[in-house]
């Protein structure tokens, strides 16, 4: 299957469920078909399902993310990465 995203086609692959959890494996296509693989690693909510992670070309999103805070924490506290989200988030535009 096949769906336009903005300038971009989304190509859907396998899809892997075991008990709660689940990948679904995607390929961004861009311009000059150039590909982009991105898989969404998702666990059940009763009977909802819910995103907990995504692989961008191999490239864990919330394993990038723990080893940002890790960081802070280990030469700062929580108070500090707590306060570097909150300016983070007054920066970005609504």
């Amino acid at each position: 299957m096949i769906t336009a995203l903005g300038e971009r086609e989304t190509l859907y692959g396998t899809t892997s469920v075991q008990q709660d959890r689940a990948t679904v494996a995607t390929t961004l296509i861009g311009k000059q078909d150039a590909s982009l693989p991105v898989d969404y690693h998702l666990i059940r909510h009763g009977e909802q399902w819910a995103i907990y992670d995504m692989s961008i070309d191999g490239v864990s999103l919330a394993m990038n993310y723990r080893a940002q805070f890790s960081k802070i924490f280990r030469t700062s506290s929580y108070e500090v990465l707590a306060q570097r989200i909150k300016t983070k988030l007054e920066e970005e535009p609504l």
